[in-house]
């Protein structure tokens, strides 16, 4: 007779019987938030609301607040880096997105936003390598896709001389009859 594995979900942790009739096993998942950070989502909820806003200082007002319980919280670290390349702070905001790979080096967003700071400053290649990366640590992250596609598509070409300076397809042409 073949014995169901049920697996339970928890904010904590993941709870696996060992055998039929015995207590789960449970193991720790890597990377889960402090257990302060579970009852104030509304203070990082509303600074994504203020940076959605365009307003800057106060999301970093509130990410900075979120972070003093919450240092490892590699979303807040990544928030806090985009108010900070929304600005032209383009280095502090580098930092930040470094500073949320540390805490969970699979965190797909803080490499969307690594290459979009490499894409900021013409780095194209760079750029999409880090796009690569959040495509690899999340193959779902439709923000990574959307961006690695973007960024790996060649620009049209443009021939010099022509009357108009449109700019030309670069697809194939058709045969020209002589």
């Amino acid at each position: 007779m073949i014995k169901p594995l049920f697996l339970c979900f928890s904010l904590s942790a993941i709870a696996l019987p060992r055998a039929w009739g015995e207590e789960p096993v449970r193991l720790q998942v890597v990377g889960d938030p402090p257990a302060s950070s579970i009852g104030e989502p509304s203070l990082l909820g509303d600074a994504r609301e203020a940076s959605k806003a365009g307003q800057w200082r106060e999301a970093r007002r509130k990410i900075k607040k979120f972070i003093k319980d919450n240092e490892t919280s590699a979303e807040a670290w990544t928030l806090l880096g985009h108010t900070y390349l929304a600005t032209g702070a383009d280095k502090k905001g580098l930092k930040r997105f470094n500073k949320a790979l540390k805490f969970d080096p699979h965190f797909a967003p803080a490499y969307v936003g690594r290459g979009e700071y490499y894409e900021k400053k013409g780095r194209r290649d760079e750029a999409a390598n880090e796009f690569r990366a959040a495509t690899l640590s999340d193959p779902t992250s439709l923000e990574a896709r959307e961006a690695l596609a973007r960024i790996t598509e060649k620009p049209p070409l443009v021939i010099s001389g022509d009357s108009d300076d449109r700019e030309r397809p670069t697809g194939p042409t058709a045969p020209t009859l002589e």
